[in-house]
């Protein structure tokens, strides 16, 4: 008889209002695939901790240091502050919304070691044979010991660059240029050229070493990278930060519970009695009045909720912006058929995009006949002064005057002394 059977599993109604709050905030984002992609990832993070608990029950081990874990005020907490910010999101501000479509989009969080994942491991055509140092000796080792496993070329290569890899990192050191990439680059090279053979001992170097070294440079390498998204979610990317896809309308937010919307000359009284009467400081909460779509909504609204953010009206304009920005940070891998090499592109800044390079026919039509217009395109308009302009030069001509006046004040002065002196040199 399992002995854990009497454990209460029950969810407290606290983790029950959390994850209603958090797929009640990823229902409003403003973008149909951050949508799905947050309440996939909520409902899969709340499913994981039942399912690690259902495990530890079935091998009849003690699943109190989990529940001790995912039921503590401190994961609640930390939840809900996962969810005010998908509602801060949903409301425009414009960090917390950016952040959500980054994750969303693979270039942070858990989707986007998911992308680099295929990056982790070495296909099988690329492994080739190999004639340098390293390889000759993991050819040449055996293993002495029975309970470890003998390192071979697979082994060695099962995490290391492959050829979407290499593609993908020398395209970054030459558009997307990073002083932390160039370092790693360097290291790389140490590890593959001047490693040294023998330990501080004299020994030489474990095998296991070299392995580990590389495994190490290598995720160094994913986590300085952009991962790259699927052909068909950059396509549809690249659509919308250039606006050839037109930005899907999002779902409006609900009413509370406790709303009421005011009618006629109802409405207007409550207008009119909102904005006449006196702010109260002394007391925190007050009727909160917005003129919505529907009318004149009224409600409570505590003001330690109104929050102070950079927030933005969600429009098209302002989404294709956060959309060109992540372009630009998405690369796309494709092969070519006939090289059998791999391709990289990227997207275009956010500068680039909506900018119009070639003039079309309606342009020309525009400006037709303009060549044709000769009067008053050579004459100097003549500068109006107005009493700023008139001030400024009487100020200039006063200024000259004085310089004039001086300038003959030193010559009389310089006549009136030497005159006299040649005057008695002469005789």
């Amino acid at each position: 008889m399992n002995p854990f059977l009497t454990v209460d599993l029950r969810l407290p109604s606290e983790l029950r209002h959390a994850y209603r709050s958090l797929l009640r905030a990823a229902t409003y984002l403003p973008d149909s695939h951050a949508r799905d992609y947050f309440h996939a990832f909520i409902t899969t993070s709340f499913r994981k901790p039942s399912e690690k608990i259902a495990t530890k029950l079935r091998h009849q081990e003690d699943p109190e240091p989990l529940l001790a874990r995912y039921h503590s005020r401190e994961y609640i907490s930390s939840l809900h502050r996962k969810a005010k910010k998908l509602h801060r999101a949903s409301l425009g501000s414009v960090v917390d919304l950016e952040d959500a479509l980054m994750r969303a989009y693979g270039r942070s969080g858990a989707r986007r070691r998911q992308l680099l994942a295929a990056f982790m491991k070495t296909k099988d055509e690329d492994i080739v044979p190999d004639s340098s140092p390293l390889q000759d000796m993991i050819r040449a080792t055996r293993s002495t010991d029975m309970h470890e496993k003998p390192v071979t070329q697979v082994g060695l290569l099962q995490y290391g660059p492959n050829s979407s890899f290499t593609a993908l990192k020398t395209s970054h050191e030459a558009t997307h240029y990073d002083r932390r990439i160039a370092r790693a680059a360097i290291v790389e090279k140490w590890l593959y050229a001047g490693q040294p053979q023998k330990t501080m001992w004299g020994r030489p170097m474990p095998l296991k070493r070299h392995v580990n070294d590389r495994k190490r440079n290598f995720r160094r390498h994913l986590e300085l990278m952009h991962a790259p998204l699927p052909v068909a979610e950059w396509t549809r990317l690249q659509g919308f930060a250039t606006g050839a896809i037109p930005i899907p309308v999002f779902p409006e937010r609900r009413k509370r519970v406790g709303e009421e919307v005011l009618e006629g000359t109802e409405r207007s009284r409550r207008l009119l009695e909102y904005f006449t009467t006196p702010v109260d400081i002394s007391q925190p909460q007050h009727n909160l009045v917005t003129l919505s779509s529907q009318g004149l909504v009224a409600h409570d609204l505590p003001t330690s909720t109104m929050f102070r953010l950079e927030k933005h009206d969600i429009t098209p304009r302002f989404l294709r912006r956060l959309y060109a920005k992540m372009w630009y940070k998405s690369p796309k891998l494709t092969r070519d058929p006939e090289s059998e090499k791999w391709l990289v592109t990227w997207g275009a800044p956010a500068a680039s995009c909506d900018r119009i390079t070639e003039a079309g026919q309606g342009d020309e039509e525009l400006f037709e006949g303009l060549d044709d217009l000769e009067v008053g395109m050579n004459k100097k308009k003549r500068r109006k002064r107005g009493w700023k302009g008139k001030a400024d030069a009487r100020r200039i001509e006063v200024a000259e005057n004085k310089m004039q006046q001086v300038g003959r004040d030193e010559v009389q002065g310089y006549l009136r002394g030497v005159v006299p002196a040649l005057i008695s040199l002469d005789a």
